[in-house]
Formats: structure tokens, C-alpha cells, sequence
């Protein structure tokens, strides 16, 4: 896969590692950024890609928007449209994988950079890491589905504490929550990111992708409804060789060698 200055990407043995390389100025995002980003999400192949992890050089994750970008921008509106267009696009093609994603977050998680961080079907905190939504501090409405994961994540009036109030959670607090899947010491989290993103990326993807979208469903469901959806699920991936695959090893007492399909 290709690599820029402010994106890096590497692929081997299914997984596709996207690594946010601005460390300068705390990865935040302009259209640059975002522009280099999309275009890394964009090139992931569905058909060999089984799992993504997404990480960020530097001292923070992402602090969320360039506000001297937006500063010296002649045409403050244009230049937002511009971002959340583009951003927004990358985000419904990552959401839209089979393969999950891992996202490792070290410092700061703000703005749309919160939104990238629990765009993660798993979310790593470094011990350090720290979250926040930030926008009401400069007068803007969240972006990147901020409104749409944190009341599922987390319920309403912590997000409502987070979006009017702007409150930062620590990690412990971003665990106990349930922002964040969970917490690993800061100089331990990205090799175990890899680990685990490596080990996702063994597993049975075609599966995996059944599981986001019922999970993606269920909120705006009743229970027939999912009771239905969970039915012809599972049904589909009866037909899957991972499927077959998976029992076979279980009764044989193995490891299942997954491929994917």
C-alpha cells in the first residue's frame, strides 16, 4: 500500500496498519491530514483485509481539528464542509468493512480525533490517554458520528457532560464508562495493539462482519426484529468455509485455521 508524509500504511499477513504521522501538531486534523487518511481507508482492499489498526506517532492521538488552519481559512464554512465532507466519507467506508478495527490510543483523543478513536470495533487506551469532545469550547457541534457512538457508548447525559460542559475523561474513567475496550500501560500499547489487531486478523472476517452489523442494528431494533436478523445470520454463515472450518477444529480439538470466507 501507499504511504505519505502525514499517513503511513503497511499491510502484511491481512492487516492493514494506518498510522496518523503528524506528530508535530498532535495529528491534528486539516485536509491534508484527512485527505491522506481517506485515501488510505479508501485503498483498503475488502477482499484480502482482515482486520485495520489505527494508531498515531507522537505524544497524542489526534487533538482534533487545526484551529489556525481554520483561523486563516478566508472562508471559515467552506473549509468545514470541505473537512467533514471528506472525513465523513472515510468513516462510512472504515464502518462498512468486515474486517474489524482496532483503534490505540496514546495522550489526547479530542474533537473529530475522539471520533476517529472510538470508530474502533476495539478501543485500546494508553494508561496516560485522555478524551474529550472540545468542540463547545470553540463554538462548533461535534462531527465525524460523535453524536451518533457516544450516546451508545456511554448514554446520554455523560455525552451531554462531555459535549456542553466539555469534560474530560482519563482512561480509568473512559473504561468504566465503556468508551474505551480497555486500558494498557503506555509504553505496552502498541505492541499489544499489534497483537491484538495480528490476532483479529487469524480470525474468521466474514464472521466478524456479521457480528458489526447486527451490533450496529440492535439499538433501533426490537427484539423479534434482531431475534429475526440473528436468524438469517447465522444461517448465512452456516455456509461459510470458516464456518465449517471453525466446528471442525472444535470437535477435532485444534486451532482453527480461518481464511476469511
Amino acid at each position: 500500500m501507499a504511504a505519505t508524509d502525514l499517513v503511513l500504511v503497511t499491510c502484511a499477513a491481512g492487516l492493514v496498519h494506518i498510522r496518523l504521522n503528524s506528530p508535530q501538531t498532535g495529528n491534528a486534523l486539516n485536509l491534508p491530514l484527512i485527505g491522506a487518511l481517506c485515501d488510505a481507508i479508501t485503498a483498503i482492499d475488502p477482499a484480502t483485509t482482515r482486520a485495520v489498526l489505527i494508531t498515531a506517532e507522537g505524544r497524542n492521538f489526534c487533538v482534533g481539528g487545526d484551529l489556525r488552519g481554520m483561523a486563516e481559512s478566508a472562508d471559515m464554512p467552506e473549509t468545514l464542509r470541505k473537512m467533514a465532507t471528506a472525513f465523513h466519507e472515510g468513516l462510512k467506508r472504515l464502518d462498512g468493512l468486515d474486517a474489524p478495527v482496532v483503534t490505540a490510543i496514546n495522550g489526547t483523543a479530542a474533537g473529530g480525533g475522539l471520533s476517529l478513536a472510538i470508530a474502533g470495533d476495539i478501543v485500546l487506551g494508553g494508561a496516560d490517554s485522555g478524551y474529550l469532545m472540545a468542540y463547545s469550547a470553540i463554538g462548533l457541534s461535534p462531527d465525524g458520528g460523535a453524536t451518533y457512538r457516544l450516546p451508545r457508548l456511554i448514554g446520554l447525559r455523560l455525552t451531554q457532560d462531555m459535549a456542553y460542559l466539555n469534560r474530560r475523561l482519563d482512561a480509568a474513567e473512559a473504561f468504566q464508562a465503556g468508551l474505551i475496550t480497555r486500558v494498557i500501560a503506555d509504553d505496552a500499547l502498541q505492541a499489544e495493539a499489534l497483537a491484538i489487531a495480528g490476532s483479529l486478523a487469524t480470525g474468521p472476517t466474514a464472521g466478524f462482519g456479521r457480528i458489526k452489523r447486527l451490533l450496529a442494528e440492535s439499538p433501533s431494533s426490537s427484539l423479534a426484529e434482531q431475534l429475526d436478523r440473528e436468524a438469517v445470520s447465522i444461517i448465512g454463515a452456516g455456509g461459510t468455509l470458516d464456518a465449517r472450518e471453525g466446528v471442525c477444529a472444535f470437535l477435532e480439538r485444534r486451532p482453527a485455521r480461518f481464511n476469511g470466507r
